[in-house]
């Protein structure tokens, strides 16, 4: 039943009328389904429909199934009837065959008065005057043809009608409203109109053609415009907007979208379709009309008697903060998600996100996007005249908020955080709620807010940390936003926000672009080149480590569907849609041969690893073997369906795999078949095997890659993930990661480090389709070929990783603070050292007896103190791998030594718990009592003025230097871990039974405990700023944990068959952590965050 407060219109398809907001709700997602599949991907039908609502599913399923059916046809094939009865059983039996029996026309039933269809006119056809020269553009409710007017012999743009009989009688109004709206307004930047009339029973509009595109893809193309660039465009926006407000009129639909710019580069306002005139409004109460992300709060909010003037001044706020960011002021993923952003929350400040960008243009913008139409300017003209103002650098008239006002800002964004944590400190929820609503922001207020965002901060954190580990850039930037601090506020963000903040900032780097979309790519096997081919024909060559392009080449084929570089890297297989191989010199793109191998697309191609031989496949149900040198076939190797891809080993086992399931062993010299592996549940479309060859993964249109052993052919390992087909699969030369193009990102698999059936994946947000990927450089780049964007990037490794590492083959390694130097002890007990950034080869300490336990450096870097068998300390200078002084200690045998933060002191534990301190420059060693027990950890203070020391279940203090007791601990487990914050206020003491216990020194009182570990706490370490805490188990995991509230925020690694030995901060945006990976026997140093990469070169 319709709502009372809402028209409601006819739909004969599902025979009963829909709210007019429903019925514009499913033409938006009619056109969403039409968009991917015009994208050449073929959507979810079931998922489409699931998508709306209960109430508009039974109409939607009916026109989306009729889309479904029209794009089906347009590629050749032949839907039947059963293809969807299973699926749908809600379906009528009659109605479902007359679809699928029916006109293959136009997707939708579109009952035009006077007939027609949803997809358009022909180009050369005529409408009155105007011969229509060809669809330039397509929207909710009309397509947009470049025609020519006949009798003035002028170019013109003709907008019609095309919406179907979901909301025909509104759409009919609202168009004519258009042509009345356009019709009255005559400004510079406005679009003209020439003529309006029907044809077919169809309005039209003739209007001034624009050739220069839409703002949008001006923003798309530079990623942002300049400062002075971005007020310019905007302050002629607002200026057209000033003058449709003097003629009553309310454009309501303001975007990037809707501003074209003419021939002579100047931006017009186009798309009055939404406009409100002052005698009239369409809109009902409740009803959401226009663009999500540029929505005043009150137009998202559905009130729509407040719809003024001032919607029109955020909508020209929010074209600005997208030309200055790049990105639109909210977007929370769909509809409905931003439209709930629009109304309780803040955008992120342009600042925060580019840092140039000017701030008097940021307050400018933000007053503009004001949640309370009050505060935002009060006229388009006054936003223009302070656009200016900005442009002559005169003073603007916008202030930035207050104290006050960015505590009221801050409370409205973070509603349910400030609710609960007020309740949690004791006040007032309600009072502050009271507070805000009535814009009274005191001291007291200020002071609550500042709790507030103490207690919200791990939480923003851990939503970024999530958002990054899933692909989402763009939230994980989102949610770093909310914790950059506004003038006045303290600035909560410590190691964990500027890690995260790095990783996001690894940029990609395009070395290749296509104006078509870009088909295939491939790496060359020395990691130089790469050739990327489109849908145009066209071929590059591009040198990888500077863009440069070694040659380019256009192909017969109409499509380049594949190309593979030679192990030699000099020549290059081709292969087309029209079913052509050929050999090109990658050097010139000059042809060695070509041969028509296929009778439909040419799909995949592999050499080889002599070069002598390549092998092809595609339509005809046969691979072919071709003699690289004379282009003669030397094998056809038959297949019941076409063969999509093709993979070559060093023992001569040619593998292919087919649409019918199934992957093939073949012997190339004879052609015989080998082996066939277990069907898959889908058409493979991928294979790949690992640097060794002792693996090799499959993967197709569904769900999941099988990983396969060489040797037996068993399939041992299946990984599953969601998003679509994979395009491509690579693995990094060492064999650990493997990579998976999927359509809009890439996932990454460890290898190594799964438990089981279990493998840690990661992902990486990219553009749509990922057509190649590959892994070049000793496993440092990542190189990503999508089809739209059509480019091919280069990424560290690194980036998706999150770390920089280190390996040796050794099982004890120790780094300087800063991570200049690292030593390492060897199997057989040597201590190997390498320099700043390894610039040096690993050296071994000289007259060193083996060692035992950890090195450990000092602050200072270059020294640090190992213990030998013996159980002997020798204190070292890095730089010159040399002894300072004579052995430390005495005749005591030590089991584990420190050094503290200046050098001068060794200090050294023996299996009774006694310490035995020494000076590093010679002299008599101080004995420090202790409890017999297991040996535990030792840790100075920042300061070196403080030592503790943990001897089973005791932690003392020490003052350095006289050596005197400062307080005696006792704990209530074993510890195995100790850490004293910068000002020696704070100890953590980590254990096998209760995780990690805090400490306050003074009151030596226990006051928190924080237990997420799964066994004991191996190390544990204070950031500088003593804001956060990182903590290394035996489980494998490094945790990081906000100290203001003693959350624990996210797990920074997580290495189940490895185990975390110590944790240290370099910096206060650098962590090193010492780990090793049981299965590859290596102990390695990672460096968090990694390092910016320039990219190879």
């Amino acid at each position: 039943m319709a709502r009372p407060d809402h028209p409601t219109v006819t739909y004969p398809a599902a025979g009963a009328g829909l709210p007019v907001a429903d019925a514009r709700a499913l033409d938006r997602a009619c056109d969403e389904f039409e968009r991917k599949w015009r994208a050449r991907g073929r959507p979810d039908l079931r998922a489409a429909v699931l998508e709306l609502d209960p109430g508009v599913r039974p109409a939607g399923l009916r026109e989306l199934l009729q889309l479904d059916l029209y794009y089906r046809r347009r590629i050749g094939e032949a839907p039947q009837a059963a293809d969807y009865a299973d699926r749908f059983p809600e379906l009528d039996p009659g109605w479902l065959a007359a679809a699928v029996a029916g006109p293959s026309g136009s997707g939708r039933e579109c009952g035009w008065p006077g007939g027609g269809d949803r997809g358009g006119l022909p180009a050369g056809g005529r409408v009155g005057d105007f011969e229509l020269l060809g669809e330039v553009g397509r929207g909710g409710m009309a397509v947009v043809y470049r025609a020519r007017q006949v009798g003035l012999n002028r170019e013109v743009a003709v907008k019609m009608i095309v919406a179907g009989p979901t909301a025909w009688a509104e759409f009919r109004t609202r168009f004519l409203v258009e042509a009345e709206v356009v019709a009255a307004l005559e400004h510079p930047h406005v679009v003209r109109l020439f003529a309006f009339g029907e044809h077919d029973g169809r309005p039209y509009l003739a209007m001034e053609y624009l050739p220069g595109g839409t703002l949008t893809d001006r923003v798309r193309a530079a990623g942002g415009l300049p400062a002075r660039e971005a007020a310019a465009v905007t302050a002629k926006l607002a200026r057209a907007v000033s003058h449709a407000h003097s003629r009553g009129i309310i454009h309501r639909d303001i975007t990037p979208r809707n501003v074209l710019f003419g021939a002579d580069g100047e931006p017009r306002l186009t798309d009055f379709g939404l406009a409100k005139v002052a005698r009239s409004d369409l809109t009902v109460t409740g009803q959401v009309l226009g663009t999500a992300a540029y929505m005043a709060t009150e137009q998202a909010a559905g009130r729509a008697a407040e719809v003024g003037t001032a919607a029109d001044v955020y909508g020209v706020g929010a074209v600005l903060y997208h030309l200055l960011t790049g990105r639109p002021p909210f977007d929370g993923g769909s509809y409905h998600a931003t439209l709930r952003k629009v109304v309780a929350e803040e955008p992120a400040r342009p600042r925060s996100l580019v840092p140039g960008v000017p701030r008097d243009l940021e307050t400018i913008c933000l007053k503009c996007l004001s949640k309370e139409p009050t505060r935002r300017y009060p006229t388009a003209q006054a936003l223009a005249d302070d656009l200016g103002r900005f442009f002559r650098g005169e003073p603007i008239a916008a202030r930035p908020p207050g104290a006050a006002g960015r505590a009221v800002m801050w409370v409205r964004r973070h509603k349910a955080a400030a609710a609960v944590a007020v309740a949690l400190l004791g006040g007032s929820a309600v009072a502050v709620g009271y507070a805000v609503q009535a814009g009274r922001a005191n001291a007291a207020l200020l002071e609550v807010v500042a709790k507030v965002r103490t207690a919200a901060y791990p939480g923003a954190v851990r939503e970024a940390r999530q958002a990054w580990e899933n692909g989402d850039s763009t939230a994980a930037r989102e949610a770093l936003d909310r914790c950059v601090p506004g003038p006045g506020e303290a600035d909560l963000r410590g190691f964990e926000w500027y890690y995260l903040d790095a990783c996001l900032r690894q940029a990609d780097r395009v070395v290749a672009g296509h104006d078509a979309r870009l088909l295939t790519a491939d790496v060359s096997p020395d990691g130089t080149l790469v050739a990327s081919g489109d849908a145009a024909g066209l071929v590059k060559v591009t040198e990888l480590a500077t863009g440069r392009e070694v040659t380019v080449f256009r192909c017969p084929a109409r499509e380049v569907t594949v190309v593979r570089f030679s192990p030699n890297n000099r020549t290059l297989a081709v292969g087309g849609n029209d079913g052509s191989v050929s050999l090109r010199n990658a050097a010139d793109g000059s042809v060695v041969w070509s041969r028509q191998a296929h009778p439909g697309p040419a799909l995949g191609l592999a050499w080889s690893k002599d070069g002598g031989r390549v092998a092809s496949g595609g339509a005809g149900r046969a691979a072919k073997v071709w003699d690289a040198v004379t282009g003669d076939v030397r094998q056809e190797l038959p297949h019941p369906d076409r063969v999509t891809c093709l993979a070559w080993w060093p023992k001569s086992v040619l593998l292919t795999g087919c649409e019918d399931k199934v992957a093939r062993q073949w012997d190339p010299d004879t052609g015989a078949l080998a082996f066939e592996l277990p069907a898959r549940d889908d058409p493979l479309r991928v294979l790949a095997h690992s640097p060794a060859d002792r693996w090799f993964a499959s993967a197709g249109e569904g769900p999941t890659i099988d990983l396969f052993h060489t040797a037996t052919n068993r399939m041992p390992h299946r990984l599953l993930y969601a998003g679509g087909p994979v395009w491509s699969v690579a693995y990094e030369p060492g064999g650990r990661y493997l990579f998976a193009g999927q359509s809009g990102r890439v996932l990454m698999w460890d290898t190594v480090e799964a438990v089981g059936t279990v493998f840690p994946c990661r992902t990486v947000a990219l553009a749509r389709r990922v057509r190649a990927v590959a892994v070049t450089h000793q496993g440092r780049y990542l190189v990503v070929a999508s089809e739209e964007p059509a480019e091919v990037r280069v990424r560290p490794t690194s980036a998706v990783s999150g770390y920089d590492r280190c390996g040796y083959p050794g099982d004890r390694p120790a780094a300087s603070p800063g991570g200049d130097w690292l030593a390492v002890v060897m199997p057989d007990g040597a201590v190997k050292l390498r320099g700043p950034a390894g610039a040096e080869r690993p050296r071994r300490l000289p007259d060193h007896v083996q060692a035992a336990g950890f090195p450990a450096f000092a602050a200072a870097g270059y020294r640090f103190v190992t213990v030998d068998r013996a159980g002997t300390m020798s204190a070292w200078n890095a730089a010159t791998a040399t002894r300072l002084g004579v052995p430390l200690g005495g005749p005591v045998r030590v089991a584990d030594a420190a050094i503290s933060p200046d050098g001068t002191w060794v200090v050294g534990k023996t299996p009774t718990g006694e310490v035995h301190a020494a000076p590093v420059a010679g002299g008599p060693a101080r004995i420090l009592p202790g409890v017999q027990a297991l040996s535990g950890d030792m840790a100075f203070s920042a300061d070196g003025s403080v030592l503790a020391s943990a001897t089973g279940r005791f932690v003392t203090l020490w003052r350095v230097g006289d050596w005197d007791r400062v307080a005696d601990l006792a704990t209530d487990q074993n510890v195995s871990a100790v850490a004293l914050s910068s000002d020696g206020g704070l100890l953590a003491v980590g254990g096998g039974e209760y995780g990690l216990t805090l400490w306050d020194v003074a009151g030596r009182r226990r006051f928190g405990v924080l237990a997420e570990h799964v066994g004991p706490v191996r190390s544990a370490a204070f950031s500088p700023d003593g804001r956060t805490l990182a903590t290394g188990g035996a489980d494998g995991t490094v945790r990081l944990w906000n100290m203001a509230t003693r959350q624990e925020m996210f797990v920074l690694h997580r290495n189940p068959q490895g185990s975390v030995f110590w944790v240290r901060f370099a910096s206060p945006t650098r962590l090193l952590v010492g780990a090793r990976a049981i299965t590859r026997g290596q102990c390695e140093v990672l460096s968090f965050p990694p390092a910016s990469d320039p990219g190879p070169g």
